[in-house]
């Protein structure tokens, strides 16, 4: 995904097949791009996600990525960056 400020993001091991964008569409938050399936070195489904420098894959410089709130380790944090070994979900909306 070019993000239009030299920034790309690399999503790899989605399902063969499931793909529902193509390259020049204009994709949102929240658009499902396809299914992820496991076709690394895993039990289960999974995602590789990387933030870089350059579109083509692997070619370019990993970026730090910035998220917004989530919890790492049960603790809330509402702007920060991941860091190795962290116990990560997504924040759980307020009832």
């Amino acid at each position: 995904i070019d993000h239009g400020n030299g920034e790309y993001s690399l999503l790899e091991h989605f399902l063969k097949g499931s793909l529902r964008v193509k390259v020049g569409d204009e994709v949102q938050v929240g658009t499902v791009l396809a299914r992820v399936g496991n076709s690394g070195n895993s039990a289960e489904p999974s995602l590789e996600y990387r933030l870089q420098d350059k579109p083509q894959a692997l070619q370019g410089n990993t970026l730090p990525l910035q998220l917004a709130s989530y919890e790492a380790d049960n603790i809330l944090v509402p702007f920060g960056e991941l860091v190795r070994g962290q116990y990560v979900r997504r924040k759980t909306p307020d009832l």
